[in-house]
């Protein structure tokens, strides 16, 4: 619904997310049929699962934040344990994959941005040269697409919570997954690439958390001080752009992410 911190003036159903996870499973349950050469196992996407539900309960009734946060840590430890018996890199982990969702759950300010993200973060993984055989994501980057044509702007639907932590949660076990393959040279420029595609999300919520404590406020309170908010309000302001501008800025964002994806491939490759 409208409000203070939301941009578009008229009510935009937040379900996003049912459609993006029946799409993928579709897709996903025909890979189990025939799974050929796999570096994943189901109980991956268990916990992206749980996440799920959670993110769309919060889509339909608000949860709250300390709520979400015991859920995320709970699945996330659950998780980390499975991938790793090492307890710094377990510890890393949950760190991992409870600060991803989160973090990409702040960029869907803008139309068409949180689902760009994660396409461009999902092409990097599955091209990531020695990575592991990740054939999950082409039906997740087809269930993306799909639902990135309704939520360009202006959007007729939008991801909502249970897209952004699902998501998030994925990639966040994709890049681990990652890290834990390359046992090589490759590893460190893996992670610099990994860092720098996700450049956006990640400085986004490290300056938000910081900005919201320095004013005395809740890490957790939400506002538009985000960096997208900020590149919004300045483009609506240009003289010229006042029908174009949500088009033309995720334009722009989108080939900034163009150029991460090429750098940190060519990161890897080097």
């Amino acid at each position: 619904m409208p409000g203070e911190r939301k941009i578009h003036p008229e009510p935009v159903s937040r379900l996003g997310g049912i459609p993006l996870s029946l799409g993928f499973f579709s897709g996903f349950s025909i890979l189990l049929l025939h799974p050929g050469k796999q570096h994943f196992s189901p109980w991956m996407f268990l916990p992206a699962l749980v996440v799920f539900v959670a993110g769309l309960w919060d889509d339909v009734r608000p949860l709250s934040v300390p709520a979400k946060l015991l859920v995320q840590i709970a699945v996330s430890i659950w998780t980390a344990v499975l991938l790793s018996p090492n307890f710094g890199i377990a510890i890393f982990a949950v760190c991992w994959l409870v600060f991803l969702p989160n973090a990409l759950n702040f960029l869907d300010g803008w139309d068409g941005l949180l689902l760009s993200q994660v396409f461009w973060a999902l092409l990097y993984f599955l091209l990531l040269p020695d990575g592991a055989q990740l054939n999950w994501i082409f039906p997740l980057m087809g269930s993306v697409s799909g639902l990135l044509i309704f939520n360009f702007p202006r959007a007729k639907i939008f991801p909502g919570d249970a897209s952004a932590y699902f998501l998030g949660f994925i990639l966040a076990t994709a890049a681990l997954l990652n890290f834990l393959h390359l046992q090589n040279h490759s590893l460190p420029k893996m992670v610099l690439g990994t860092f720098l595609l996700l450049s956006i999300p990640i400085s986004d919520t490290l300056f938000s958390l910081i900005r919201r404590i320095v004013q005395g406020k809740s890490p957790f309170h939400p506002d538009l001080g985000h960096i997208h908010h900020h590149f919004y309000f300045w483009l609506s302001k240009r003289k010229g752009l006042e029908k174009i501008y949500p088009k033309m800025g995720l334009v722009l964002w989108n080939i900034y992410f163009a150029i991460c994806f090429l750098m940190a491939n060519w990161l890897v490759e080097r």
